[in-house]
């Protein structure tokens, strides 16, 4: 081996040395085409950027001659990108809801992550920039240049303050940006997802969340994995379960994650409301609102309830 850009003992351990030439050498048994050199590299938290080694081939004993070609060298590239120092908010959306009091400030902390080496602090720029959401109304907009993100740390919080008014409004948006201060042109840190969409959530209007796409009926047998039997016909004397798109196990679920996150739904609290159709009649008419011993009206359970052939049922 001979160094290129690289240092023996800090980047790799070298093969070859005058006290250890057993693991340094490769042999090649009889009737073998091919065999492997291996480099151990060593791992450490400093980005270096892509550096290189060379490896040297040569002939230590062989029985009979043996002629090595042209191509007794290679080069081994080590790329290094996994520890270039990365800044990024944690997600390119956030939620916040209003207080219920009257102009009270809720104050919404936005993380701010750093991967790759941290040996080093930068300085940030954060700004907002108002959407359908108004500067000095309904959120405070910020213009700081300076925010320190330490060395050794790998989150920060960034803190927005949200106002409370006295009008009913729907959900409205605006956007906060995170970009280096001053960067040097050899700098290797980048910022990857710059900026995030904060949207205020009015309490009076979302009392009520509603969940985004329709509820599925199926058989407490398929409860495990329902994708497959979305359209199935229930099977006779079998309890039937509501699984609402908020529910991990609903096909639709990572669709509509981000939706049930911002509406602060709690799946677990979620009230169901069944209902039951005369035989024949597709369109269901009459709410179910008996209580028997293995089941409860508005759970998402339907047990114990025993209907005619060709009934319908339904949750909402």
């Amino acid at each position: 081996e001979l160094d290129q850009s690289t240092t023996r003992m800090v980047d790799y351990i070298e093969r070859y040395s005058r006290f250890d030439t057993i693991n340094a050498t490769v042999i090649f048994p009889p009737k073998s085409s091919l065999e492997y050199c291996r480099v151990t590299l060593v791992k450490d938290e400093v980005f270096e950027g892509n550096e290189t080694l060379m490896l040297y081939l040569k002939v230590l004993s062989s029985a009979e001659p043996l002629a090595i070609w042209n191509l007794n060298t290679t080069i081994v590239e080590i790329t290094d990108e996994e520890d270039r120092p990365t800044i990024r908010w944690e997600s390119d959306k956030y939620a916040v809801r209003e207080s219920r009091v009257e102009g009270e400030v809720t104050v919404l902390g936005l993380p701010l992550l750093r991967s790759g080496e941290q040996s080093e602090s930068y300085m940030l720029k954060i700004s907002t920039r108002a959407g359908s959401a108004t500067a000095g109304l309904d959120f405070e907009g910020i213009n700081r240049r300076g925010m320190d993100f330490p060395k050794d740390s790998s989150r920060i919080i960034v803190e927005i303050r949200v106002f409370t008014d006295a009008i009913e409004e729907d959900p409205e948006q605006f956007i906060v940006f995170v970009e280096l201060v001053n960067p040097s042109l050899n700098s290797p840190v980048v910022v990857t997802l710059n900026e995030t969409v904060v949207e205020i959530l009015d309490t009076r209007v979302s009392l009520h969340p509603k969940f985004k796409s329709s509820p599925l009926v199926v058989s407490l047998k398929d409860i495990q994995n329902p994708k497959s039997h979305w359209d199935d016909i229930p099977m006779n004397g079998y309890p039937v379960v509501c699984i609402t798109v908020c529910n991990p196990i609903h096909p639709e679920f990572e669709m509509y994650r981000h939706s049930c996150t911002i509406e602060y739904i709690d799946d677990s609290l979620t009230q169901y409301y069944w209902f039951v159709s005369r035989p024949g009649t597709r369109t269901p008419t009459r709410v179910y609102a008996d209580v028997s011993v293995a089941t409860s009206p508005s759970g998402n359970v339907l047990d114990g309830v025993y209907l005619a052939g060709d009934s319908t049922v339904q949750c909402k």
